[in-house]
């Protein structure tokens, strides 16, 4: 009844010893991921690309909105002012529409086959 059970609390430096010792080097000339990064996935590139395009088309809309953008606004944009960030965008992208659903009724689109053929023969140039 009396016995005790004894509990082994590891220094900080005891412990970064234990995480050393159990490393193991690679041999000169050997990689830790041999098979390399994976390659993108179609939806991959597709998304990289769209999303390039759209940063490009923001730079291009950005240099030509802010010699019209007042310098205090884009000052305080820069401190983080998040009314002013929000004018700033406003203005060089216009201001945020709402969507309406007029076609669907809220059901999900039916696409047609025809036009799903064509655009999959598109992705498949845009893989190549």
């Amino acid at each position: 009844m009396g016995e005790e059970i004894k509990t082994t609390e590891l220094t900080e430096k005891e412990h970064k010893k234990n995480r050393e010792d159990n490393l193991i080097p690679f041999k000169p000339g050997q990689s830790g991921n041999p098979k390399g990064r994976p390659k993108d996935t179609l939806e991959q590139k597709l998304i990289k690309k769209a999303n390039q395009e759209i940063i490009e088309d923001y730079i291009g809309k950005l240099t030509e909105a802010l010699p019209k953008i007042s310098p205090t606004l884009i000052k305080k944009a820069q401190e983080g002012d998040i009314i002013a960030i929000k004018e700033v965008n406003d203005r060089v992208l216009g201001k945020s529409k709402a969507s309406i659903d007029l076609t669907t009724g809220g059901k999900p689109f039916q696409v047609d086959p025809i036009e799903k053929a064509k655009a999959d023969r598109a992705l498949s140039d845009i893989e190549e």
